[in-house]
């Protein structure tokens, strides 16, 4: 955040370049990059270094699916079991997801931390005073007055509280240092804020500008991730962090609305409830097969030859149709 000789923000004054960051020429054309042709110079240069690491995440990736599709006629697995290899395959992939997700993680944090000091400044303007070491006579006197407000607003109508506190400074220190909710948190938080954007206009940009940037970081940590997605997908492979388990995606990238809450909640548990089928299922599987499970392909194909034989053993003793007579 930058401020002012007045100790006001100010957003910061860059100018966009025409040169689109070398992630755009190296992978641009995985169609996920596009929003780099329209960003401000601010955020071009906030975003860059995100950018740098996705050259590197990206490149990378692309190495290692070569290695993955070759895996098998590979030296290193010739004296290996072949449900070892399978697990080793599985792990090439698998690892190098995790750890981008891990860093598109980190990413999004500190972006949100940025959100939240700018909320510290925009609360911090009716924030409880620190006295410090004081004398005791003051710390008494604000006490006493501070008790005078509560009593005075607990003292009125429920549904009148919020207009006696609004614009108040003094009142709205005294909620926030209140032992007992004078009003509802969600409203004195909202009253708080429009006091310090009547105050502090600048700090209403803060704001923006902070939130701004971490949409933008979730974003295009997004978009880096998309680009990944389609290398798997340009080779018919399925992808490790969301088939069949979606849940550390939808922890790195959150909801954006209730609504999608609700749906990723949803999501989440019915893959748990699969998991806990499977367990079930591979629990038997392994008791009447005698055989160990090493990895999830293997698992996968050892429940396919299960079903496989169960519907084939359904249909020979189904008793087959007699054939309709003419009309």
């Amino acid at each position: 955040m930058t401020m002012n000789g007045n100790g006001h923000y100010e957003r910061p004054n860059v100018a966009r370049s025409e040169k689109l960051h070398p992630i755009y020429e190296k992978f641009g054309a995985w169609q996920t990059l596009e929003s780099l042709k329209s960003e401000p110079g601010y955020l071009q240069q906030v975003l860059a270094p995100l950018y740098d690491s996705g050259v590197y995440i990206l490149g990378t990736f692309q190495d290692l699916i070569e290695k993955y599709q070759g895996y098998e006629k590979s030296d290193e697995v010739k004296e290996l079991r072949p449900e070892i290899v399978a697990a080793k395959k599985s792990a090439i992939l698998r690892e190098a997801r995790e750890a981008a997700y891990s860093f598109y993680k980190k990413e999004i944090g500190k972006a949100q931390l940025g959100v939240d000091a700018a909320m510290n400044h925009v609360l911090g303007l009716t924030a409880p005073i620190d006295e410090g070491i004081s004398a005791p006579s003051h710390e008494i006197k604000r006490s006493a007055r501070e008790q005078t407000i509560w009593q005075y607003l607990l003292s009125l109508p429920p549904q009148e509280r919020s207009d006696a506190i609004r614009g108040n400074e003094e009142r709205l220190r005294a909620c926030a240092n209140s032992p007992v909710p004078i009003i509802g948190e969600e409203t004195l938080e909202k009253l708080r804020r429009e006091f310090a954007f009547d105050t502090r206009p600048d700090l209403i940009a803060m704001l923006d500008d902070a939130t701004h940037i971490r949409d933008s970081v979730r974003r295009r940590s997004g978009n880096v991730n998309a680009a990944m997605v389609k290398m798997l997908i340009a080779k018919g492979i399925v992808d490790p962090m969301i088939e069949p388990n979606p849940r550390i995606h939808f922890e790195t990238f959150g909801a954006r609305s209730p609504w999608e809450k609700f749906q990723i909640d949803k999501r989440i548990l019915e893959y748990d409830h699969r998991q806990e089928q499977l367990a079930r299922r591979l629990e038997r599987l392994a008791k009447d097969s005698g055989e160990p499970i090493f990895d999830t392909e293997s698992v996968g194909r050892k429940l396919k030859d299960v079903d496989r034989k169960k519907a084939r053993d359904v249909s020979k003793s189904r008793p087959h149709p007699m054939p309709r007579a003419g009309r």
